[in-house]
């Protein structure tokens, strides 16, 4: 995952890469970590157990997966 991470940063500038990257890397680890906690706090409040973890792990991997379909069509887009 840490690979995957990384290439995101590759058609970047140089500059660019050494001024946001960091931030960036810092906001959105933390900004994940408070989230995962959230979701975990309001699914245990609201009663869902492991099946229902399971279906809401399942809708956020299809999201991710056409978020990265639409990334991938706009770099060859770009790069065609």
């Amino acid at each position: 995952m840490n690979t995957v991470r990384q290439a995101l940063w590759l058609p970047t500038s140089r500059e660019a890469k050494y001024k946001a990257k960091a931030a960036v890397d810092t906001f959105f680890m933390r900004g994940g970590d408070v989230l995962q906690a959230g979701i975990v706090f309001l699914g245990a409040m609201a009663g869902a157990g492991i099946r229902g973890f399971a279906l809401f792990n399942v809708a956020l991997t299809v999201a991710w997966l056409l978020v990265v379909g639409r990334i991938v069509a706009e770099h060859r887009k770009r790069t065609a």
